[in-house]
């Protein structure tokens, strides 16, 4: 995780909840579903667990990484409660579908800003 720059690992985490989102909109069979689920789910969060942590230690000083973390995981907790609330409204207006089309949508819109990131690899976080 070190050797490899945020912006990339941030595009592979967006990348792969792309993926999964695309496959839970399109495929009306189970069997895509569960197995976009089992390959990409616990891969894509975990990525975007690892990959957050490595930003925030890259951009502040640290002493203030867990201040920061504190933000970024209540950003994340607001940011859930927000697509909540649109994705019950999109899912009764249309379907369950036409959500994860949107949540795919909004995938597409980080992996993009990704392309912009630009953050310095200069801090070895998950490695001595």
């Amino acid at each position: 995780m070190d050797r490899l720059s945020g912006k990339l690992l941030f595009g592979l985490s967006f990348g792969m909840m792309l993926l999964q989102f695309l496959c839970y909109g399109f495929f009306r069979s189970p069997l895509p579903t569960v197995i976009a689920m089992l390959l990409l789910k616990a891969t894509a969060s975990t990525m975007f667990m690892m990959v957050s942590l490595k930003i925030v230690r890259n951009i502040v000083d640290g002493s203030s990484t867990s201040t920061a973390l504190s933000v970024v995981n209540a950003v994340n907790a607001l940011s859930g409660i927000l697509f909540l609330n649109v994705g019950g409204a999109v899912a009764d207006a249309l379907s369950m579908q036409a959500y994860y089309l949107v949540l795919a949508a909004a995938a597409l819109v980080g992996l993009l800003l990704c392309l912009l990131l630009k953050i310095g690899n200069t801090q070895r976080v998950f490695s001595a």
